[in-house]
């Protein structure tokens, strides 16, 4: 409901799902519910093991065939769904991201975080508009 209500205000959002060994099989249905709910970007991540992920990495983890065939499935649904859905794919194991943290810390994330980076520690807090 609450996706229907933002894209119905004109809110841009985006969809995030974490790819795992359990849901491979739903990249197709999660593309197809983003377009039937007027959504217009998908970021798929791969499965990395951080928080809960970790202590059950052994369940989730995707094989190097896996990761292929889902690069080709979302490479293959960008072009057929290029003016419809912006459908995005991050890879920590190719590259890391940087993240702003809500506690000021600029972070290069790697898919563990005991591998992670501090950057940048910003001193003051940023505080949200209301």
């Amino acid at each position: 409901n609450n996706i229907s209500r933002l894209v119905k205000a004109n809110i841009r959002l985006t969809v995030n799902t974490m790819i795992s060994a359990k849901n491979i099989s739903a990249i197709d249905e999660l593309i197809n519910y983003s377009i039937h709910k007027g959504v217009k970007r998908i970021r798929f991540i791969l499965f990395i093991p951080r928080g809960r992920g970790f202590s059950n990495e052994q369940s989730f983890l995707l094989t190097d065939k896996n990761k292929t065939e889902i690069k080709n499935k979302i490479a293959l649904a960008k072009v057929q769904h290029k003016n419809i859905l912006d459908i995005r794919f991050s890879d920590y194991y190719e590259h890391p991201y940087i993240v702003l943290e809500p506690d000021g810390k600029l972070i290069k994330e790697l898919p563990y975080e005991s591998n992670d980076e501090i950057i940048w520690e910003f001193k003051s807090k940023v505080h949200a508009i209301s």
